[in-house]
C-alpha cells in the first residue's frame, strides 16, 4: 500500500539524514540518504497518481520541499556548516508538517471510506430486494403454467438475460416494455431497470468522486452469473423438468437473500454454506461435470469474514477453469485455524496459468470473463481486518490453481470490541 509505504519511508529518510548530519564522515550514512530520499520521492508521485485530489497533491509538493532542503543539508554539511544546520532544521520542520498532515488525510479518507461504503450498501438492499420478489414471483409461475405457456415465458426472460448480459460487457441497457408478456414479466423488467438505473447513477458517482476504496462494492450477483442462471432455467422449464427448476429458483433466491444481509460479515460456517449454494447451482448448469469440495476446520467455524468474500473466489475457478476442456473440473476450499490466523485454500484443477498471466493478475481489477480479481478481494480484507493481509497464488498451465489467504482470526465478540474502539 502507498499510503503505508510513504510513512515508512519518510521517516527512514528523516533518520538517515540525522546520522548523515551527526557523523558526516560516514559515508555510509549519506548513501542511504540518498537511496531513500529518491525511493521517498516516487512514493510520493505514486500517491498523486493513484489517489488524485487537491490535499494530496500539496502533499507531494511538501515532500518535494523537504527533499531540496535535505539534500542541500547534506551536499553543504563540509563547505558551509552554518548554512548546512538551517537546511536541516528547516528540513525537519518541514518532515514534522508532512507528518500531521498525513496523518489527517489518512483519518479524513477513512472515514468518508466508511460512510460511503455504508450508504452505496443500504442501496444495494432495496435493488436485491426487488430482484429477489420479481425473480421468484416470475420463475415460480413458469414451473405452474409449463410448457403451454414454455415460450412466452422464456422469451421474456431471454431477453433480460440478454440485457444483463450486455450490463456485464459495461453497456448500460434497459429491459423497457416486453411485447407478449404478462404482468409479472413487466414487474420483472421494471425492477431490471430500476437496478440498472440505481447501478449507473452509483458508478458515476464514484467515478466523479474518485474515492478510495469503492471498486469494493462491484456488483455483489456477478451480471454473467446472473445471465447465466436465469438462461439455464428457462433451458429447463423449456425441457420440462420442474425439479431441477425448483432448485436453481431455490439456490438463486436463498444467494440473493445472503447477498442483501444488513450485516457487512458473516461466519465462515455461514460463507462456505454460500459458496456451497453457488457451486451447486453450476453443477445444475454444467450437467455434473463439476465437482466441488469442502474442508472447514471446527476450530474456525465461529471466525467472521467480510461477507460474500468466498463465492467470487470459486466463480473465478470455474470462470477460468471450466474453459479448460476435456476432463472434470474439481474446485475445492479448505479453511483452517493457525494459531491466530485464518488460513484459506481455493483450488481447481482447471486450466492454469503461465508465470506472466499470475504477474498481469497481482496488478488488474478483474479476472478474465469479469469475474472479481484478486486485488479487489485483498481490498476488501485490508477493510475489513483494518490491516495488511496475506493473499497469494500459485498456478501451473493446464495442472492446478491455488489461492491462499492469511488473515486474523476474529469472532463476532472481537469485531465488536474493535468497532466500540
Amino acid at each position: 500500500m502507498h499510503f503505508s509505504s510513504f510513512y515508512q519511508k519518510l521517516n527512514q529518510t528523516h533518520e538517515y539524514l540525522r546520522s548523515s548530519m551527526l557523523f558526516f564522515g560516514e559515508n555510509i550514512y549519506r548513501q542511504n540518504f540518498e537511496e531513500t530520499a529518491d525511493h521517498l520521492k516516487k512514493i510520493a508521485g505514486q500517491l498523486r497518481k493513484d489517489y488524485s485530489s487537491r490535499i494530496l497533491y500539496d502533499l507531494q509538493c511538501q515532500t518535494e520541499t523537504y527533499l531540496t532542503y535535505a539534500a542541500e543539508a547534506v551536499k553543504l554539511r563540509h563547505t558551509d556548516l552554518e548554512q548546512s544546520q538551517k537546511n536541516f532544521e528547516q528540513a525537519d520542520y518541514i518532515c514534522e508538517l508532512i507528518q500531521k498532515e498525513f496523518n489527517q488525510v489518512y483519518d479524513e479518507l477513512d472515514l468518508i471510506g466508511r460512510r460511503e461504503m455504508q450508504r452505496f450498501r443500504n442501496e444495494r438492499i432495496l435493488m436485491a430486494a426487488v430482484m429477489i420478489f420479481t425473480i421468484s414471483a416470475v420463475l415460480a409461475a413458469s414451473v405452474l403454467y409449463s410448457r403451454y405457456f414454455s415460450e412466452s415465458l422464456t422469451r421474456p426472460i431471454l431477453s433480460l438475460a440478454e440485457a444483463a448480459r450486455k450490463i456485464g460487457r459495461g453497456q448500460w441497457v434497459f429491459a423497457g416494455e416486453i411485447q407478449g408478456s404478462g404482468r409479472e414479466i413487466q414487474i420483472l423488467a421494471s425492477g431490471f431497470d430500476y437496478m440498472v438505473t440505481q447501478m449507473k447513477r452509483q458508478m458515476l458517482e464514484l467515478k466523479e468522486k474518485g474515492e478510495l476504496e469503492y471498486q469494493v462494492l462491484q456488483a455483489q450477483i456477478n451480471p454473467h452469473f446472473l445471465f447465466n442462471t436465469l438462461n439455464m432455467i428457462q433451458q429447463l422449464t423449456f425441457i420440462g423438468q420442474p425439479e431441477e427448476t425448483m432448485k436453481a429458483v431455490e439456490l438463486l433466491s436463498k444467494l440473493l437473500r445472503y447477498g442483501i444481509s444488513r450485516k457487512k460479515y458473516a461466519t465462515a460456517e455461514q460463507e462456505m454454506e454460500n459458496a456451497r449454494d453457488y457451486m451447486q447451482i453450476q453443477q445444475i448448469r454444467y450437467n455434473n461435470r463439476l465437482e466441488f469440495q469442502a474442508y472447514l476446520d471446527p476450530s474456525a467455524v465461529e471466525a467472521l469474514l467480510p461477507l460474500i468474500i468466498l463465492q467470487p473466489l470459486v466463480e473465478n475457478s470455474v470462470i477460468h477453469g471450466m474453459s479448460h476442456k476435456g476432463k472434470e473440473l474439481i474446485v475445492g476450499i479448505e479453511i483452517s485455524k493457525l494459531k491466530n490466523k485464518l488460513q484459506i485454500r481455493v483450488y481447481d484443477n482447471g486450466k492454469g496459468m503461465t508465470e506472466e498471466e499470475l504477474e498481469n493478475l497481482k496488478y488488474t481489477e478483474n479476472s478474465p470473463a469479469g469475474s472479481v480479481g484478486l486485488k479487489n478481494i485483498r481490498r476488501r480484507l485490508e477493510i475489513f481486518f483494518r490491516e495488511d493481509v496475506d493473499v497469494q497464488i500459485k498456478s501451473q498451465p493446464y495442472v492446478y490453481t491455488e489461492v491462499f489467504i492469511l488473515v486474523p482470526f476474529i469472532t463476532e465478540e472481537d469485531y465488536a470490541e474493535s468497532a466500540d474502539d
